[in-house]
């Protein structure tokens, strides 16, 4: 599915708060995207075939409510700049390969409620902090599906 949702602010002006590339058949590196839609609260580009790192330009992304980066082919350890993210409610970035520690930055994302991050080869040290800072609803999920222990 390939959409995007533009509301209307005042009149003949809009702005993009919604990009949904689910299945859509892109492949890249996301690296080379540079992301500056202040407005944008979906970001959904999910089982897809996006290479390289997760980019420290989505920080600039200040009013996203749900980042969907799942069934890729991403790489590296998560940036501590997704910690900017203030607003997520959702986060999804499973299925990947993702690697390294998950920054115990992400516990200032206080407005977290759902996180995948399983089926990556992410560090058990996300644990510790998830049992200590979060009322994350998926967090018995999250416990019984990250594969490698470090």
């Amino acid at each position: 599915m390939c959409a995007f949702r533009c509301d209307r602010i005042v009149f003949g002006s809009f702005r993009v708060t919604e990009i949904t590339l689910d299945l859509a058949g892109y492949s890249s590196s996301l690296t080379s995207t540079t992301w500056s839609l202040p407005y944008l609260q979906t970001l959904e580009i999910s089982n897809n075939t996006f290479s390289s790192s997760i980019p420290n330009s989505l920080s600039n992304l200040t009013h996203l409510h749900r980042l969907s980066l799942s069934r890729n082919s991403l790489s590296s350890p998560i940036p501590d700049s997704l910690n900017s993210l203030s607003q997520l409610h959702e986060l999804y970035l499973d299925n990947n390969e993702l690697n390294g520690l998950i920054p115990l930055t992400l516990n200032k994302l206080v407005n977290i409620k759902r996180l995948k991050v399983q089926r990556n080869n992410l560090s058990t040290r996300f644990l510790i902090w998830v049992l200590s800072e979060t009322s994350i609803s998926s967090m018995p999920e999250i416990m019984n599906s990250l594969v490698k222990f470090h």
